[in-house]
């Protein structure tokens, strides 16, 4: 038997979670901005990862006045582009994971 049919020949999902803080704290000094631009730089940047190994899937909560599910769990090469975030409300963390993660 040869090696490759051994061989997993389709790459594993690696999912990637992005709990990002949207509150009205960030509304100060570019922090928004910083994120926002950070987040399009890092949807950008997955596709071109090697999907041989693991293939990114890429989800977006934030909680600013509301925790929101912006994307649900999606493959990143998928993705044509993420939206701007604008900083408003408290930090409602505790209303939405109320448990610990284990």
């Amino acid at each position: 038997m040869a090696m490759k049919d051994f061989a997993v020949t389709a790459p594993r999902p690696l999912p990637v979670f992005i709990l990002a803080d949207t509150s009205g704290s960030l509304g100060v000094d570019g922090k928004i901005e910083a994120l926002n631009q950070s987040l399009r730089d890092m949807v950008k940047s997955f596709p071109t990862e090697s999907r041989l190994r693991a293939e990114i899937h890429l989800g977006v909560n934030t909680f600013g006045g509301d925790a929101q599910a912006h994307l649900p769990l999606s493959a990143a090469h998928q993705i044509q582009g993420i939206q701007e975030f604008v900083a408003s409300g408290g930090t409602p963390l505790a209303r939405r994971y109320p448990k610990p993660i284990n």
